[in-house]
């Protein structure tokens, strides 16, 4: 089987520039907001553009979250930016998610927050056909998602996980019924197979189990059916965060002896030794990934000249990417 690269890009938020962006009401939202909501555009440009001109890898997966808070106008201009990239040889796979359709959509004016227009969820797959769904060798439409033969040898299971849109965020059981079905078929053919969605299966730290939607709501009971299914490998968003949380943590063949919740026993009771191995595996293994992500920044400098610099590359990129494009 030959080798699959692909690049993963999550949660682009991806606010339209057309939008006011500016004044105490952008301000007070961005106080309690990780996103560079009004850079966004910028920092697609720049992203997409290094992409573009990597010869080497063509295929890109994007789990959800395509724009800030589902404004059509975002969803008119960050499908104009898929299609620069795919008009530069890239074949691009998404699946949407929460903020994708109409959550309160506004534009920020001085003190104002201003509605605008909304994307309506049932309008997403068709809105977004020329990147998964019309390529799909299969598809459960109910839940808008679908499975792409990638390339030979290799399949995409990308699972849409809106659950009913506001406290069940996961798979619904005929979903999952679909999905273990499309497990088999690809194994049947020799093919290895792994999924995308947008919320976590799994927690990547003990603090994830306190925030509601830092992982799928049914995680425990789907994560041990796909591994029985011989599903080794998700890939997801959601939680702007880089982690990796391996499933020999949980379920029959867990390390640690964590008991498996079931229908009867929803909330087993964890021995304290499993709780303290549980909670001494994420906080070493997470501080590792945090440790490890946070290295460049000891050793880069965005000051001074160096910041001009790197600003004035960072035009010169997106000058040539809309040049080519």
């Amino acid at each position: 089987m030959e080798k699959l690269a692909f690049y993963l890009v999550t949660d682009t938020h991806y606010y339209d520039t057309s939008f006011k962006a500016s004044g105490p009401a952008y301000e007070r939202r961005s106080r309690t907001d990780q996103k560079c909501v009004a850079e966004t555009g910028a920092i697609i440009d720049s992203g997409f553009a290094q992409i573009a001109a990597d010869k080497d890898t063509d295929i890109i997966l994007i789990p959800g979250d395509l724009v800030y808070r589902g404004e059509y106008q975002s969803h008119v201009g960050f499908r104009e930016k898929l299609y620069k990239l795919k008009e530069q040889g890239k074949r691009i796979y998404l699946i949407t998610a929460r903020h994708d359709y109409a959550e309160n959509p506004v534009e920020f004016d001085g003190e104002k927050e201003i509605p605008v227009r909304g994307m309506d969820r049932k309008d997403l797959r068709d809105f977004y056909k020329d990147f998964g769904f019309d390529e799909a060798i299969s598809e459960h439409k109910n839940s808008m998602s679908y499975v792409v033969q990638l390339q030979p040898g290799y399949r995409l299971l990308a699972l849409n996980c809106d659950g009913d849109c506001k406290d069940f965020k996961g798979l619904w059981d005929d979903q999952m019924q679909w999905a273990l079905e499309e497990i088999k078929k690809a194994h049947d053919a020799g093919d290895y197979i792994f999924a995308m969605t947008h919320y976590p299966l799994l927690p990547f730290s003990p603090v994830m189990n306190f925030i509601g939607d830092a992982k799928l709501t049914d995680w425990e009971k789907r994560a041990n059916e796909f591994a029985d299914a011989g599903m080794n490998l998700i890939f997801t968003g959601h939680m702007h965060a880089q982690a990796l949380a391996p499933i020999i943590l949980y379920g029959d063949h867990s390390i640690i002896g964590y008991i498996q919740p079931t229908d009867l026993v929803p909330e087993p009771e964890q021995s304290l030794q499993t709780r303290i191995l549980l909670l001494f595996f994420y906080t070493v293994f997470h501080g590792i990934m945090m440790f490890l992500a946070g290295v460049p920044f000891f050793f880069y400098k965005l000051t001074g000249k160096r910041k001009e610099t790197i600003h004035n590359k960072v035009l010169k990129m997106r000058a040539e990417f809309e040049k080519e494009s």
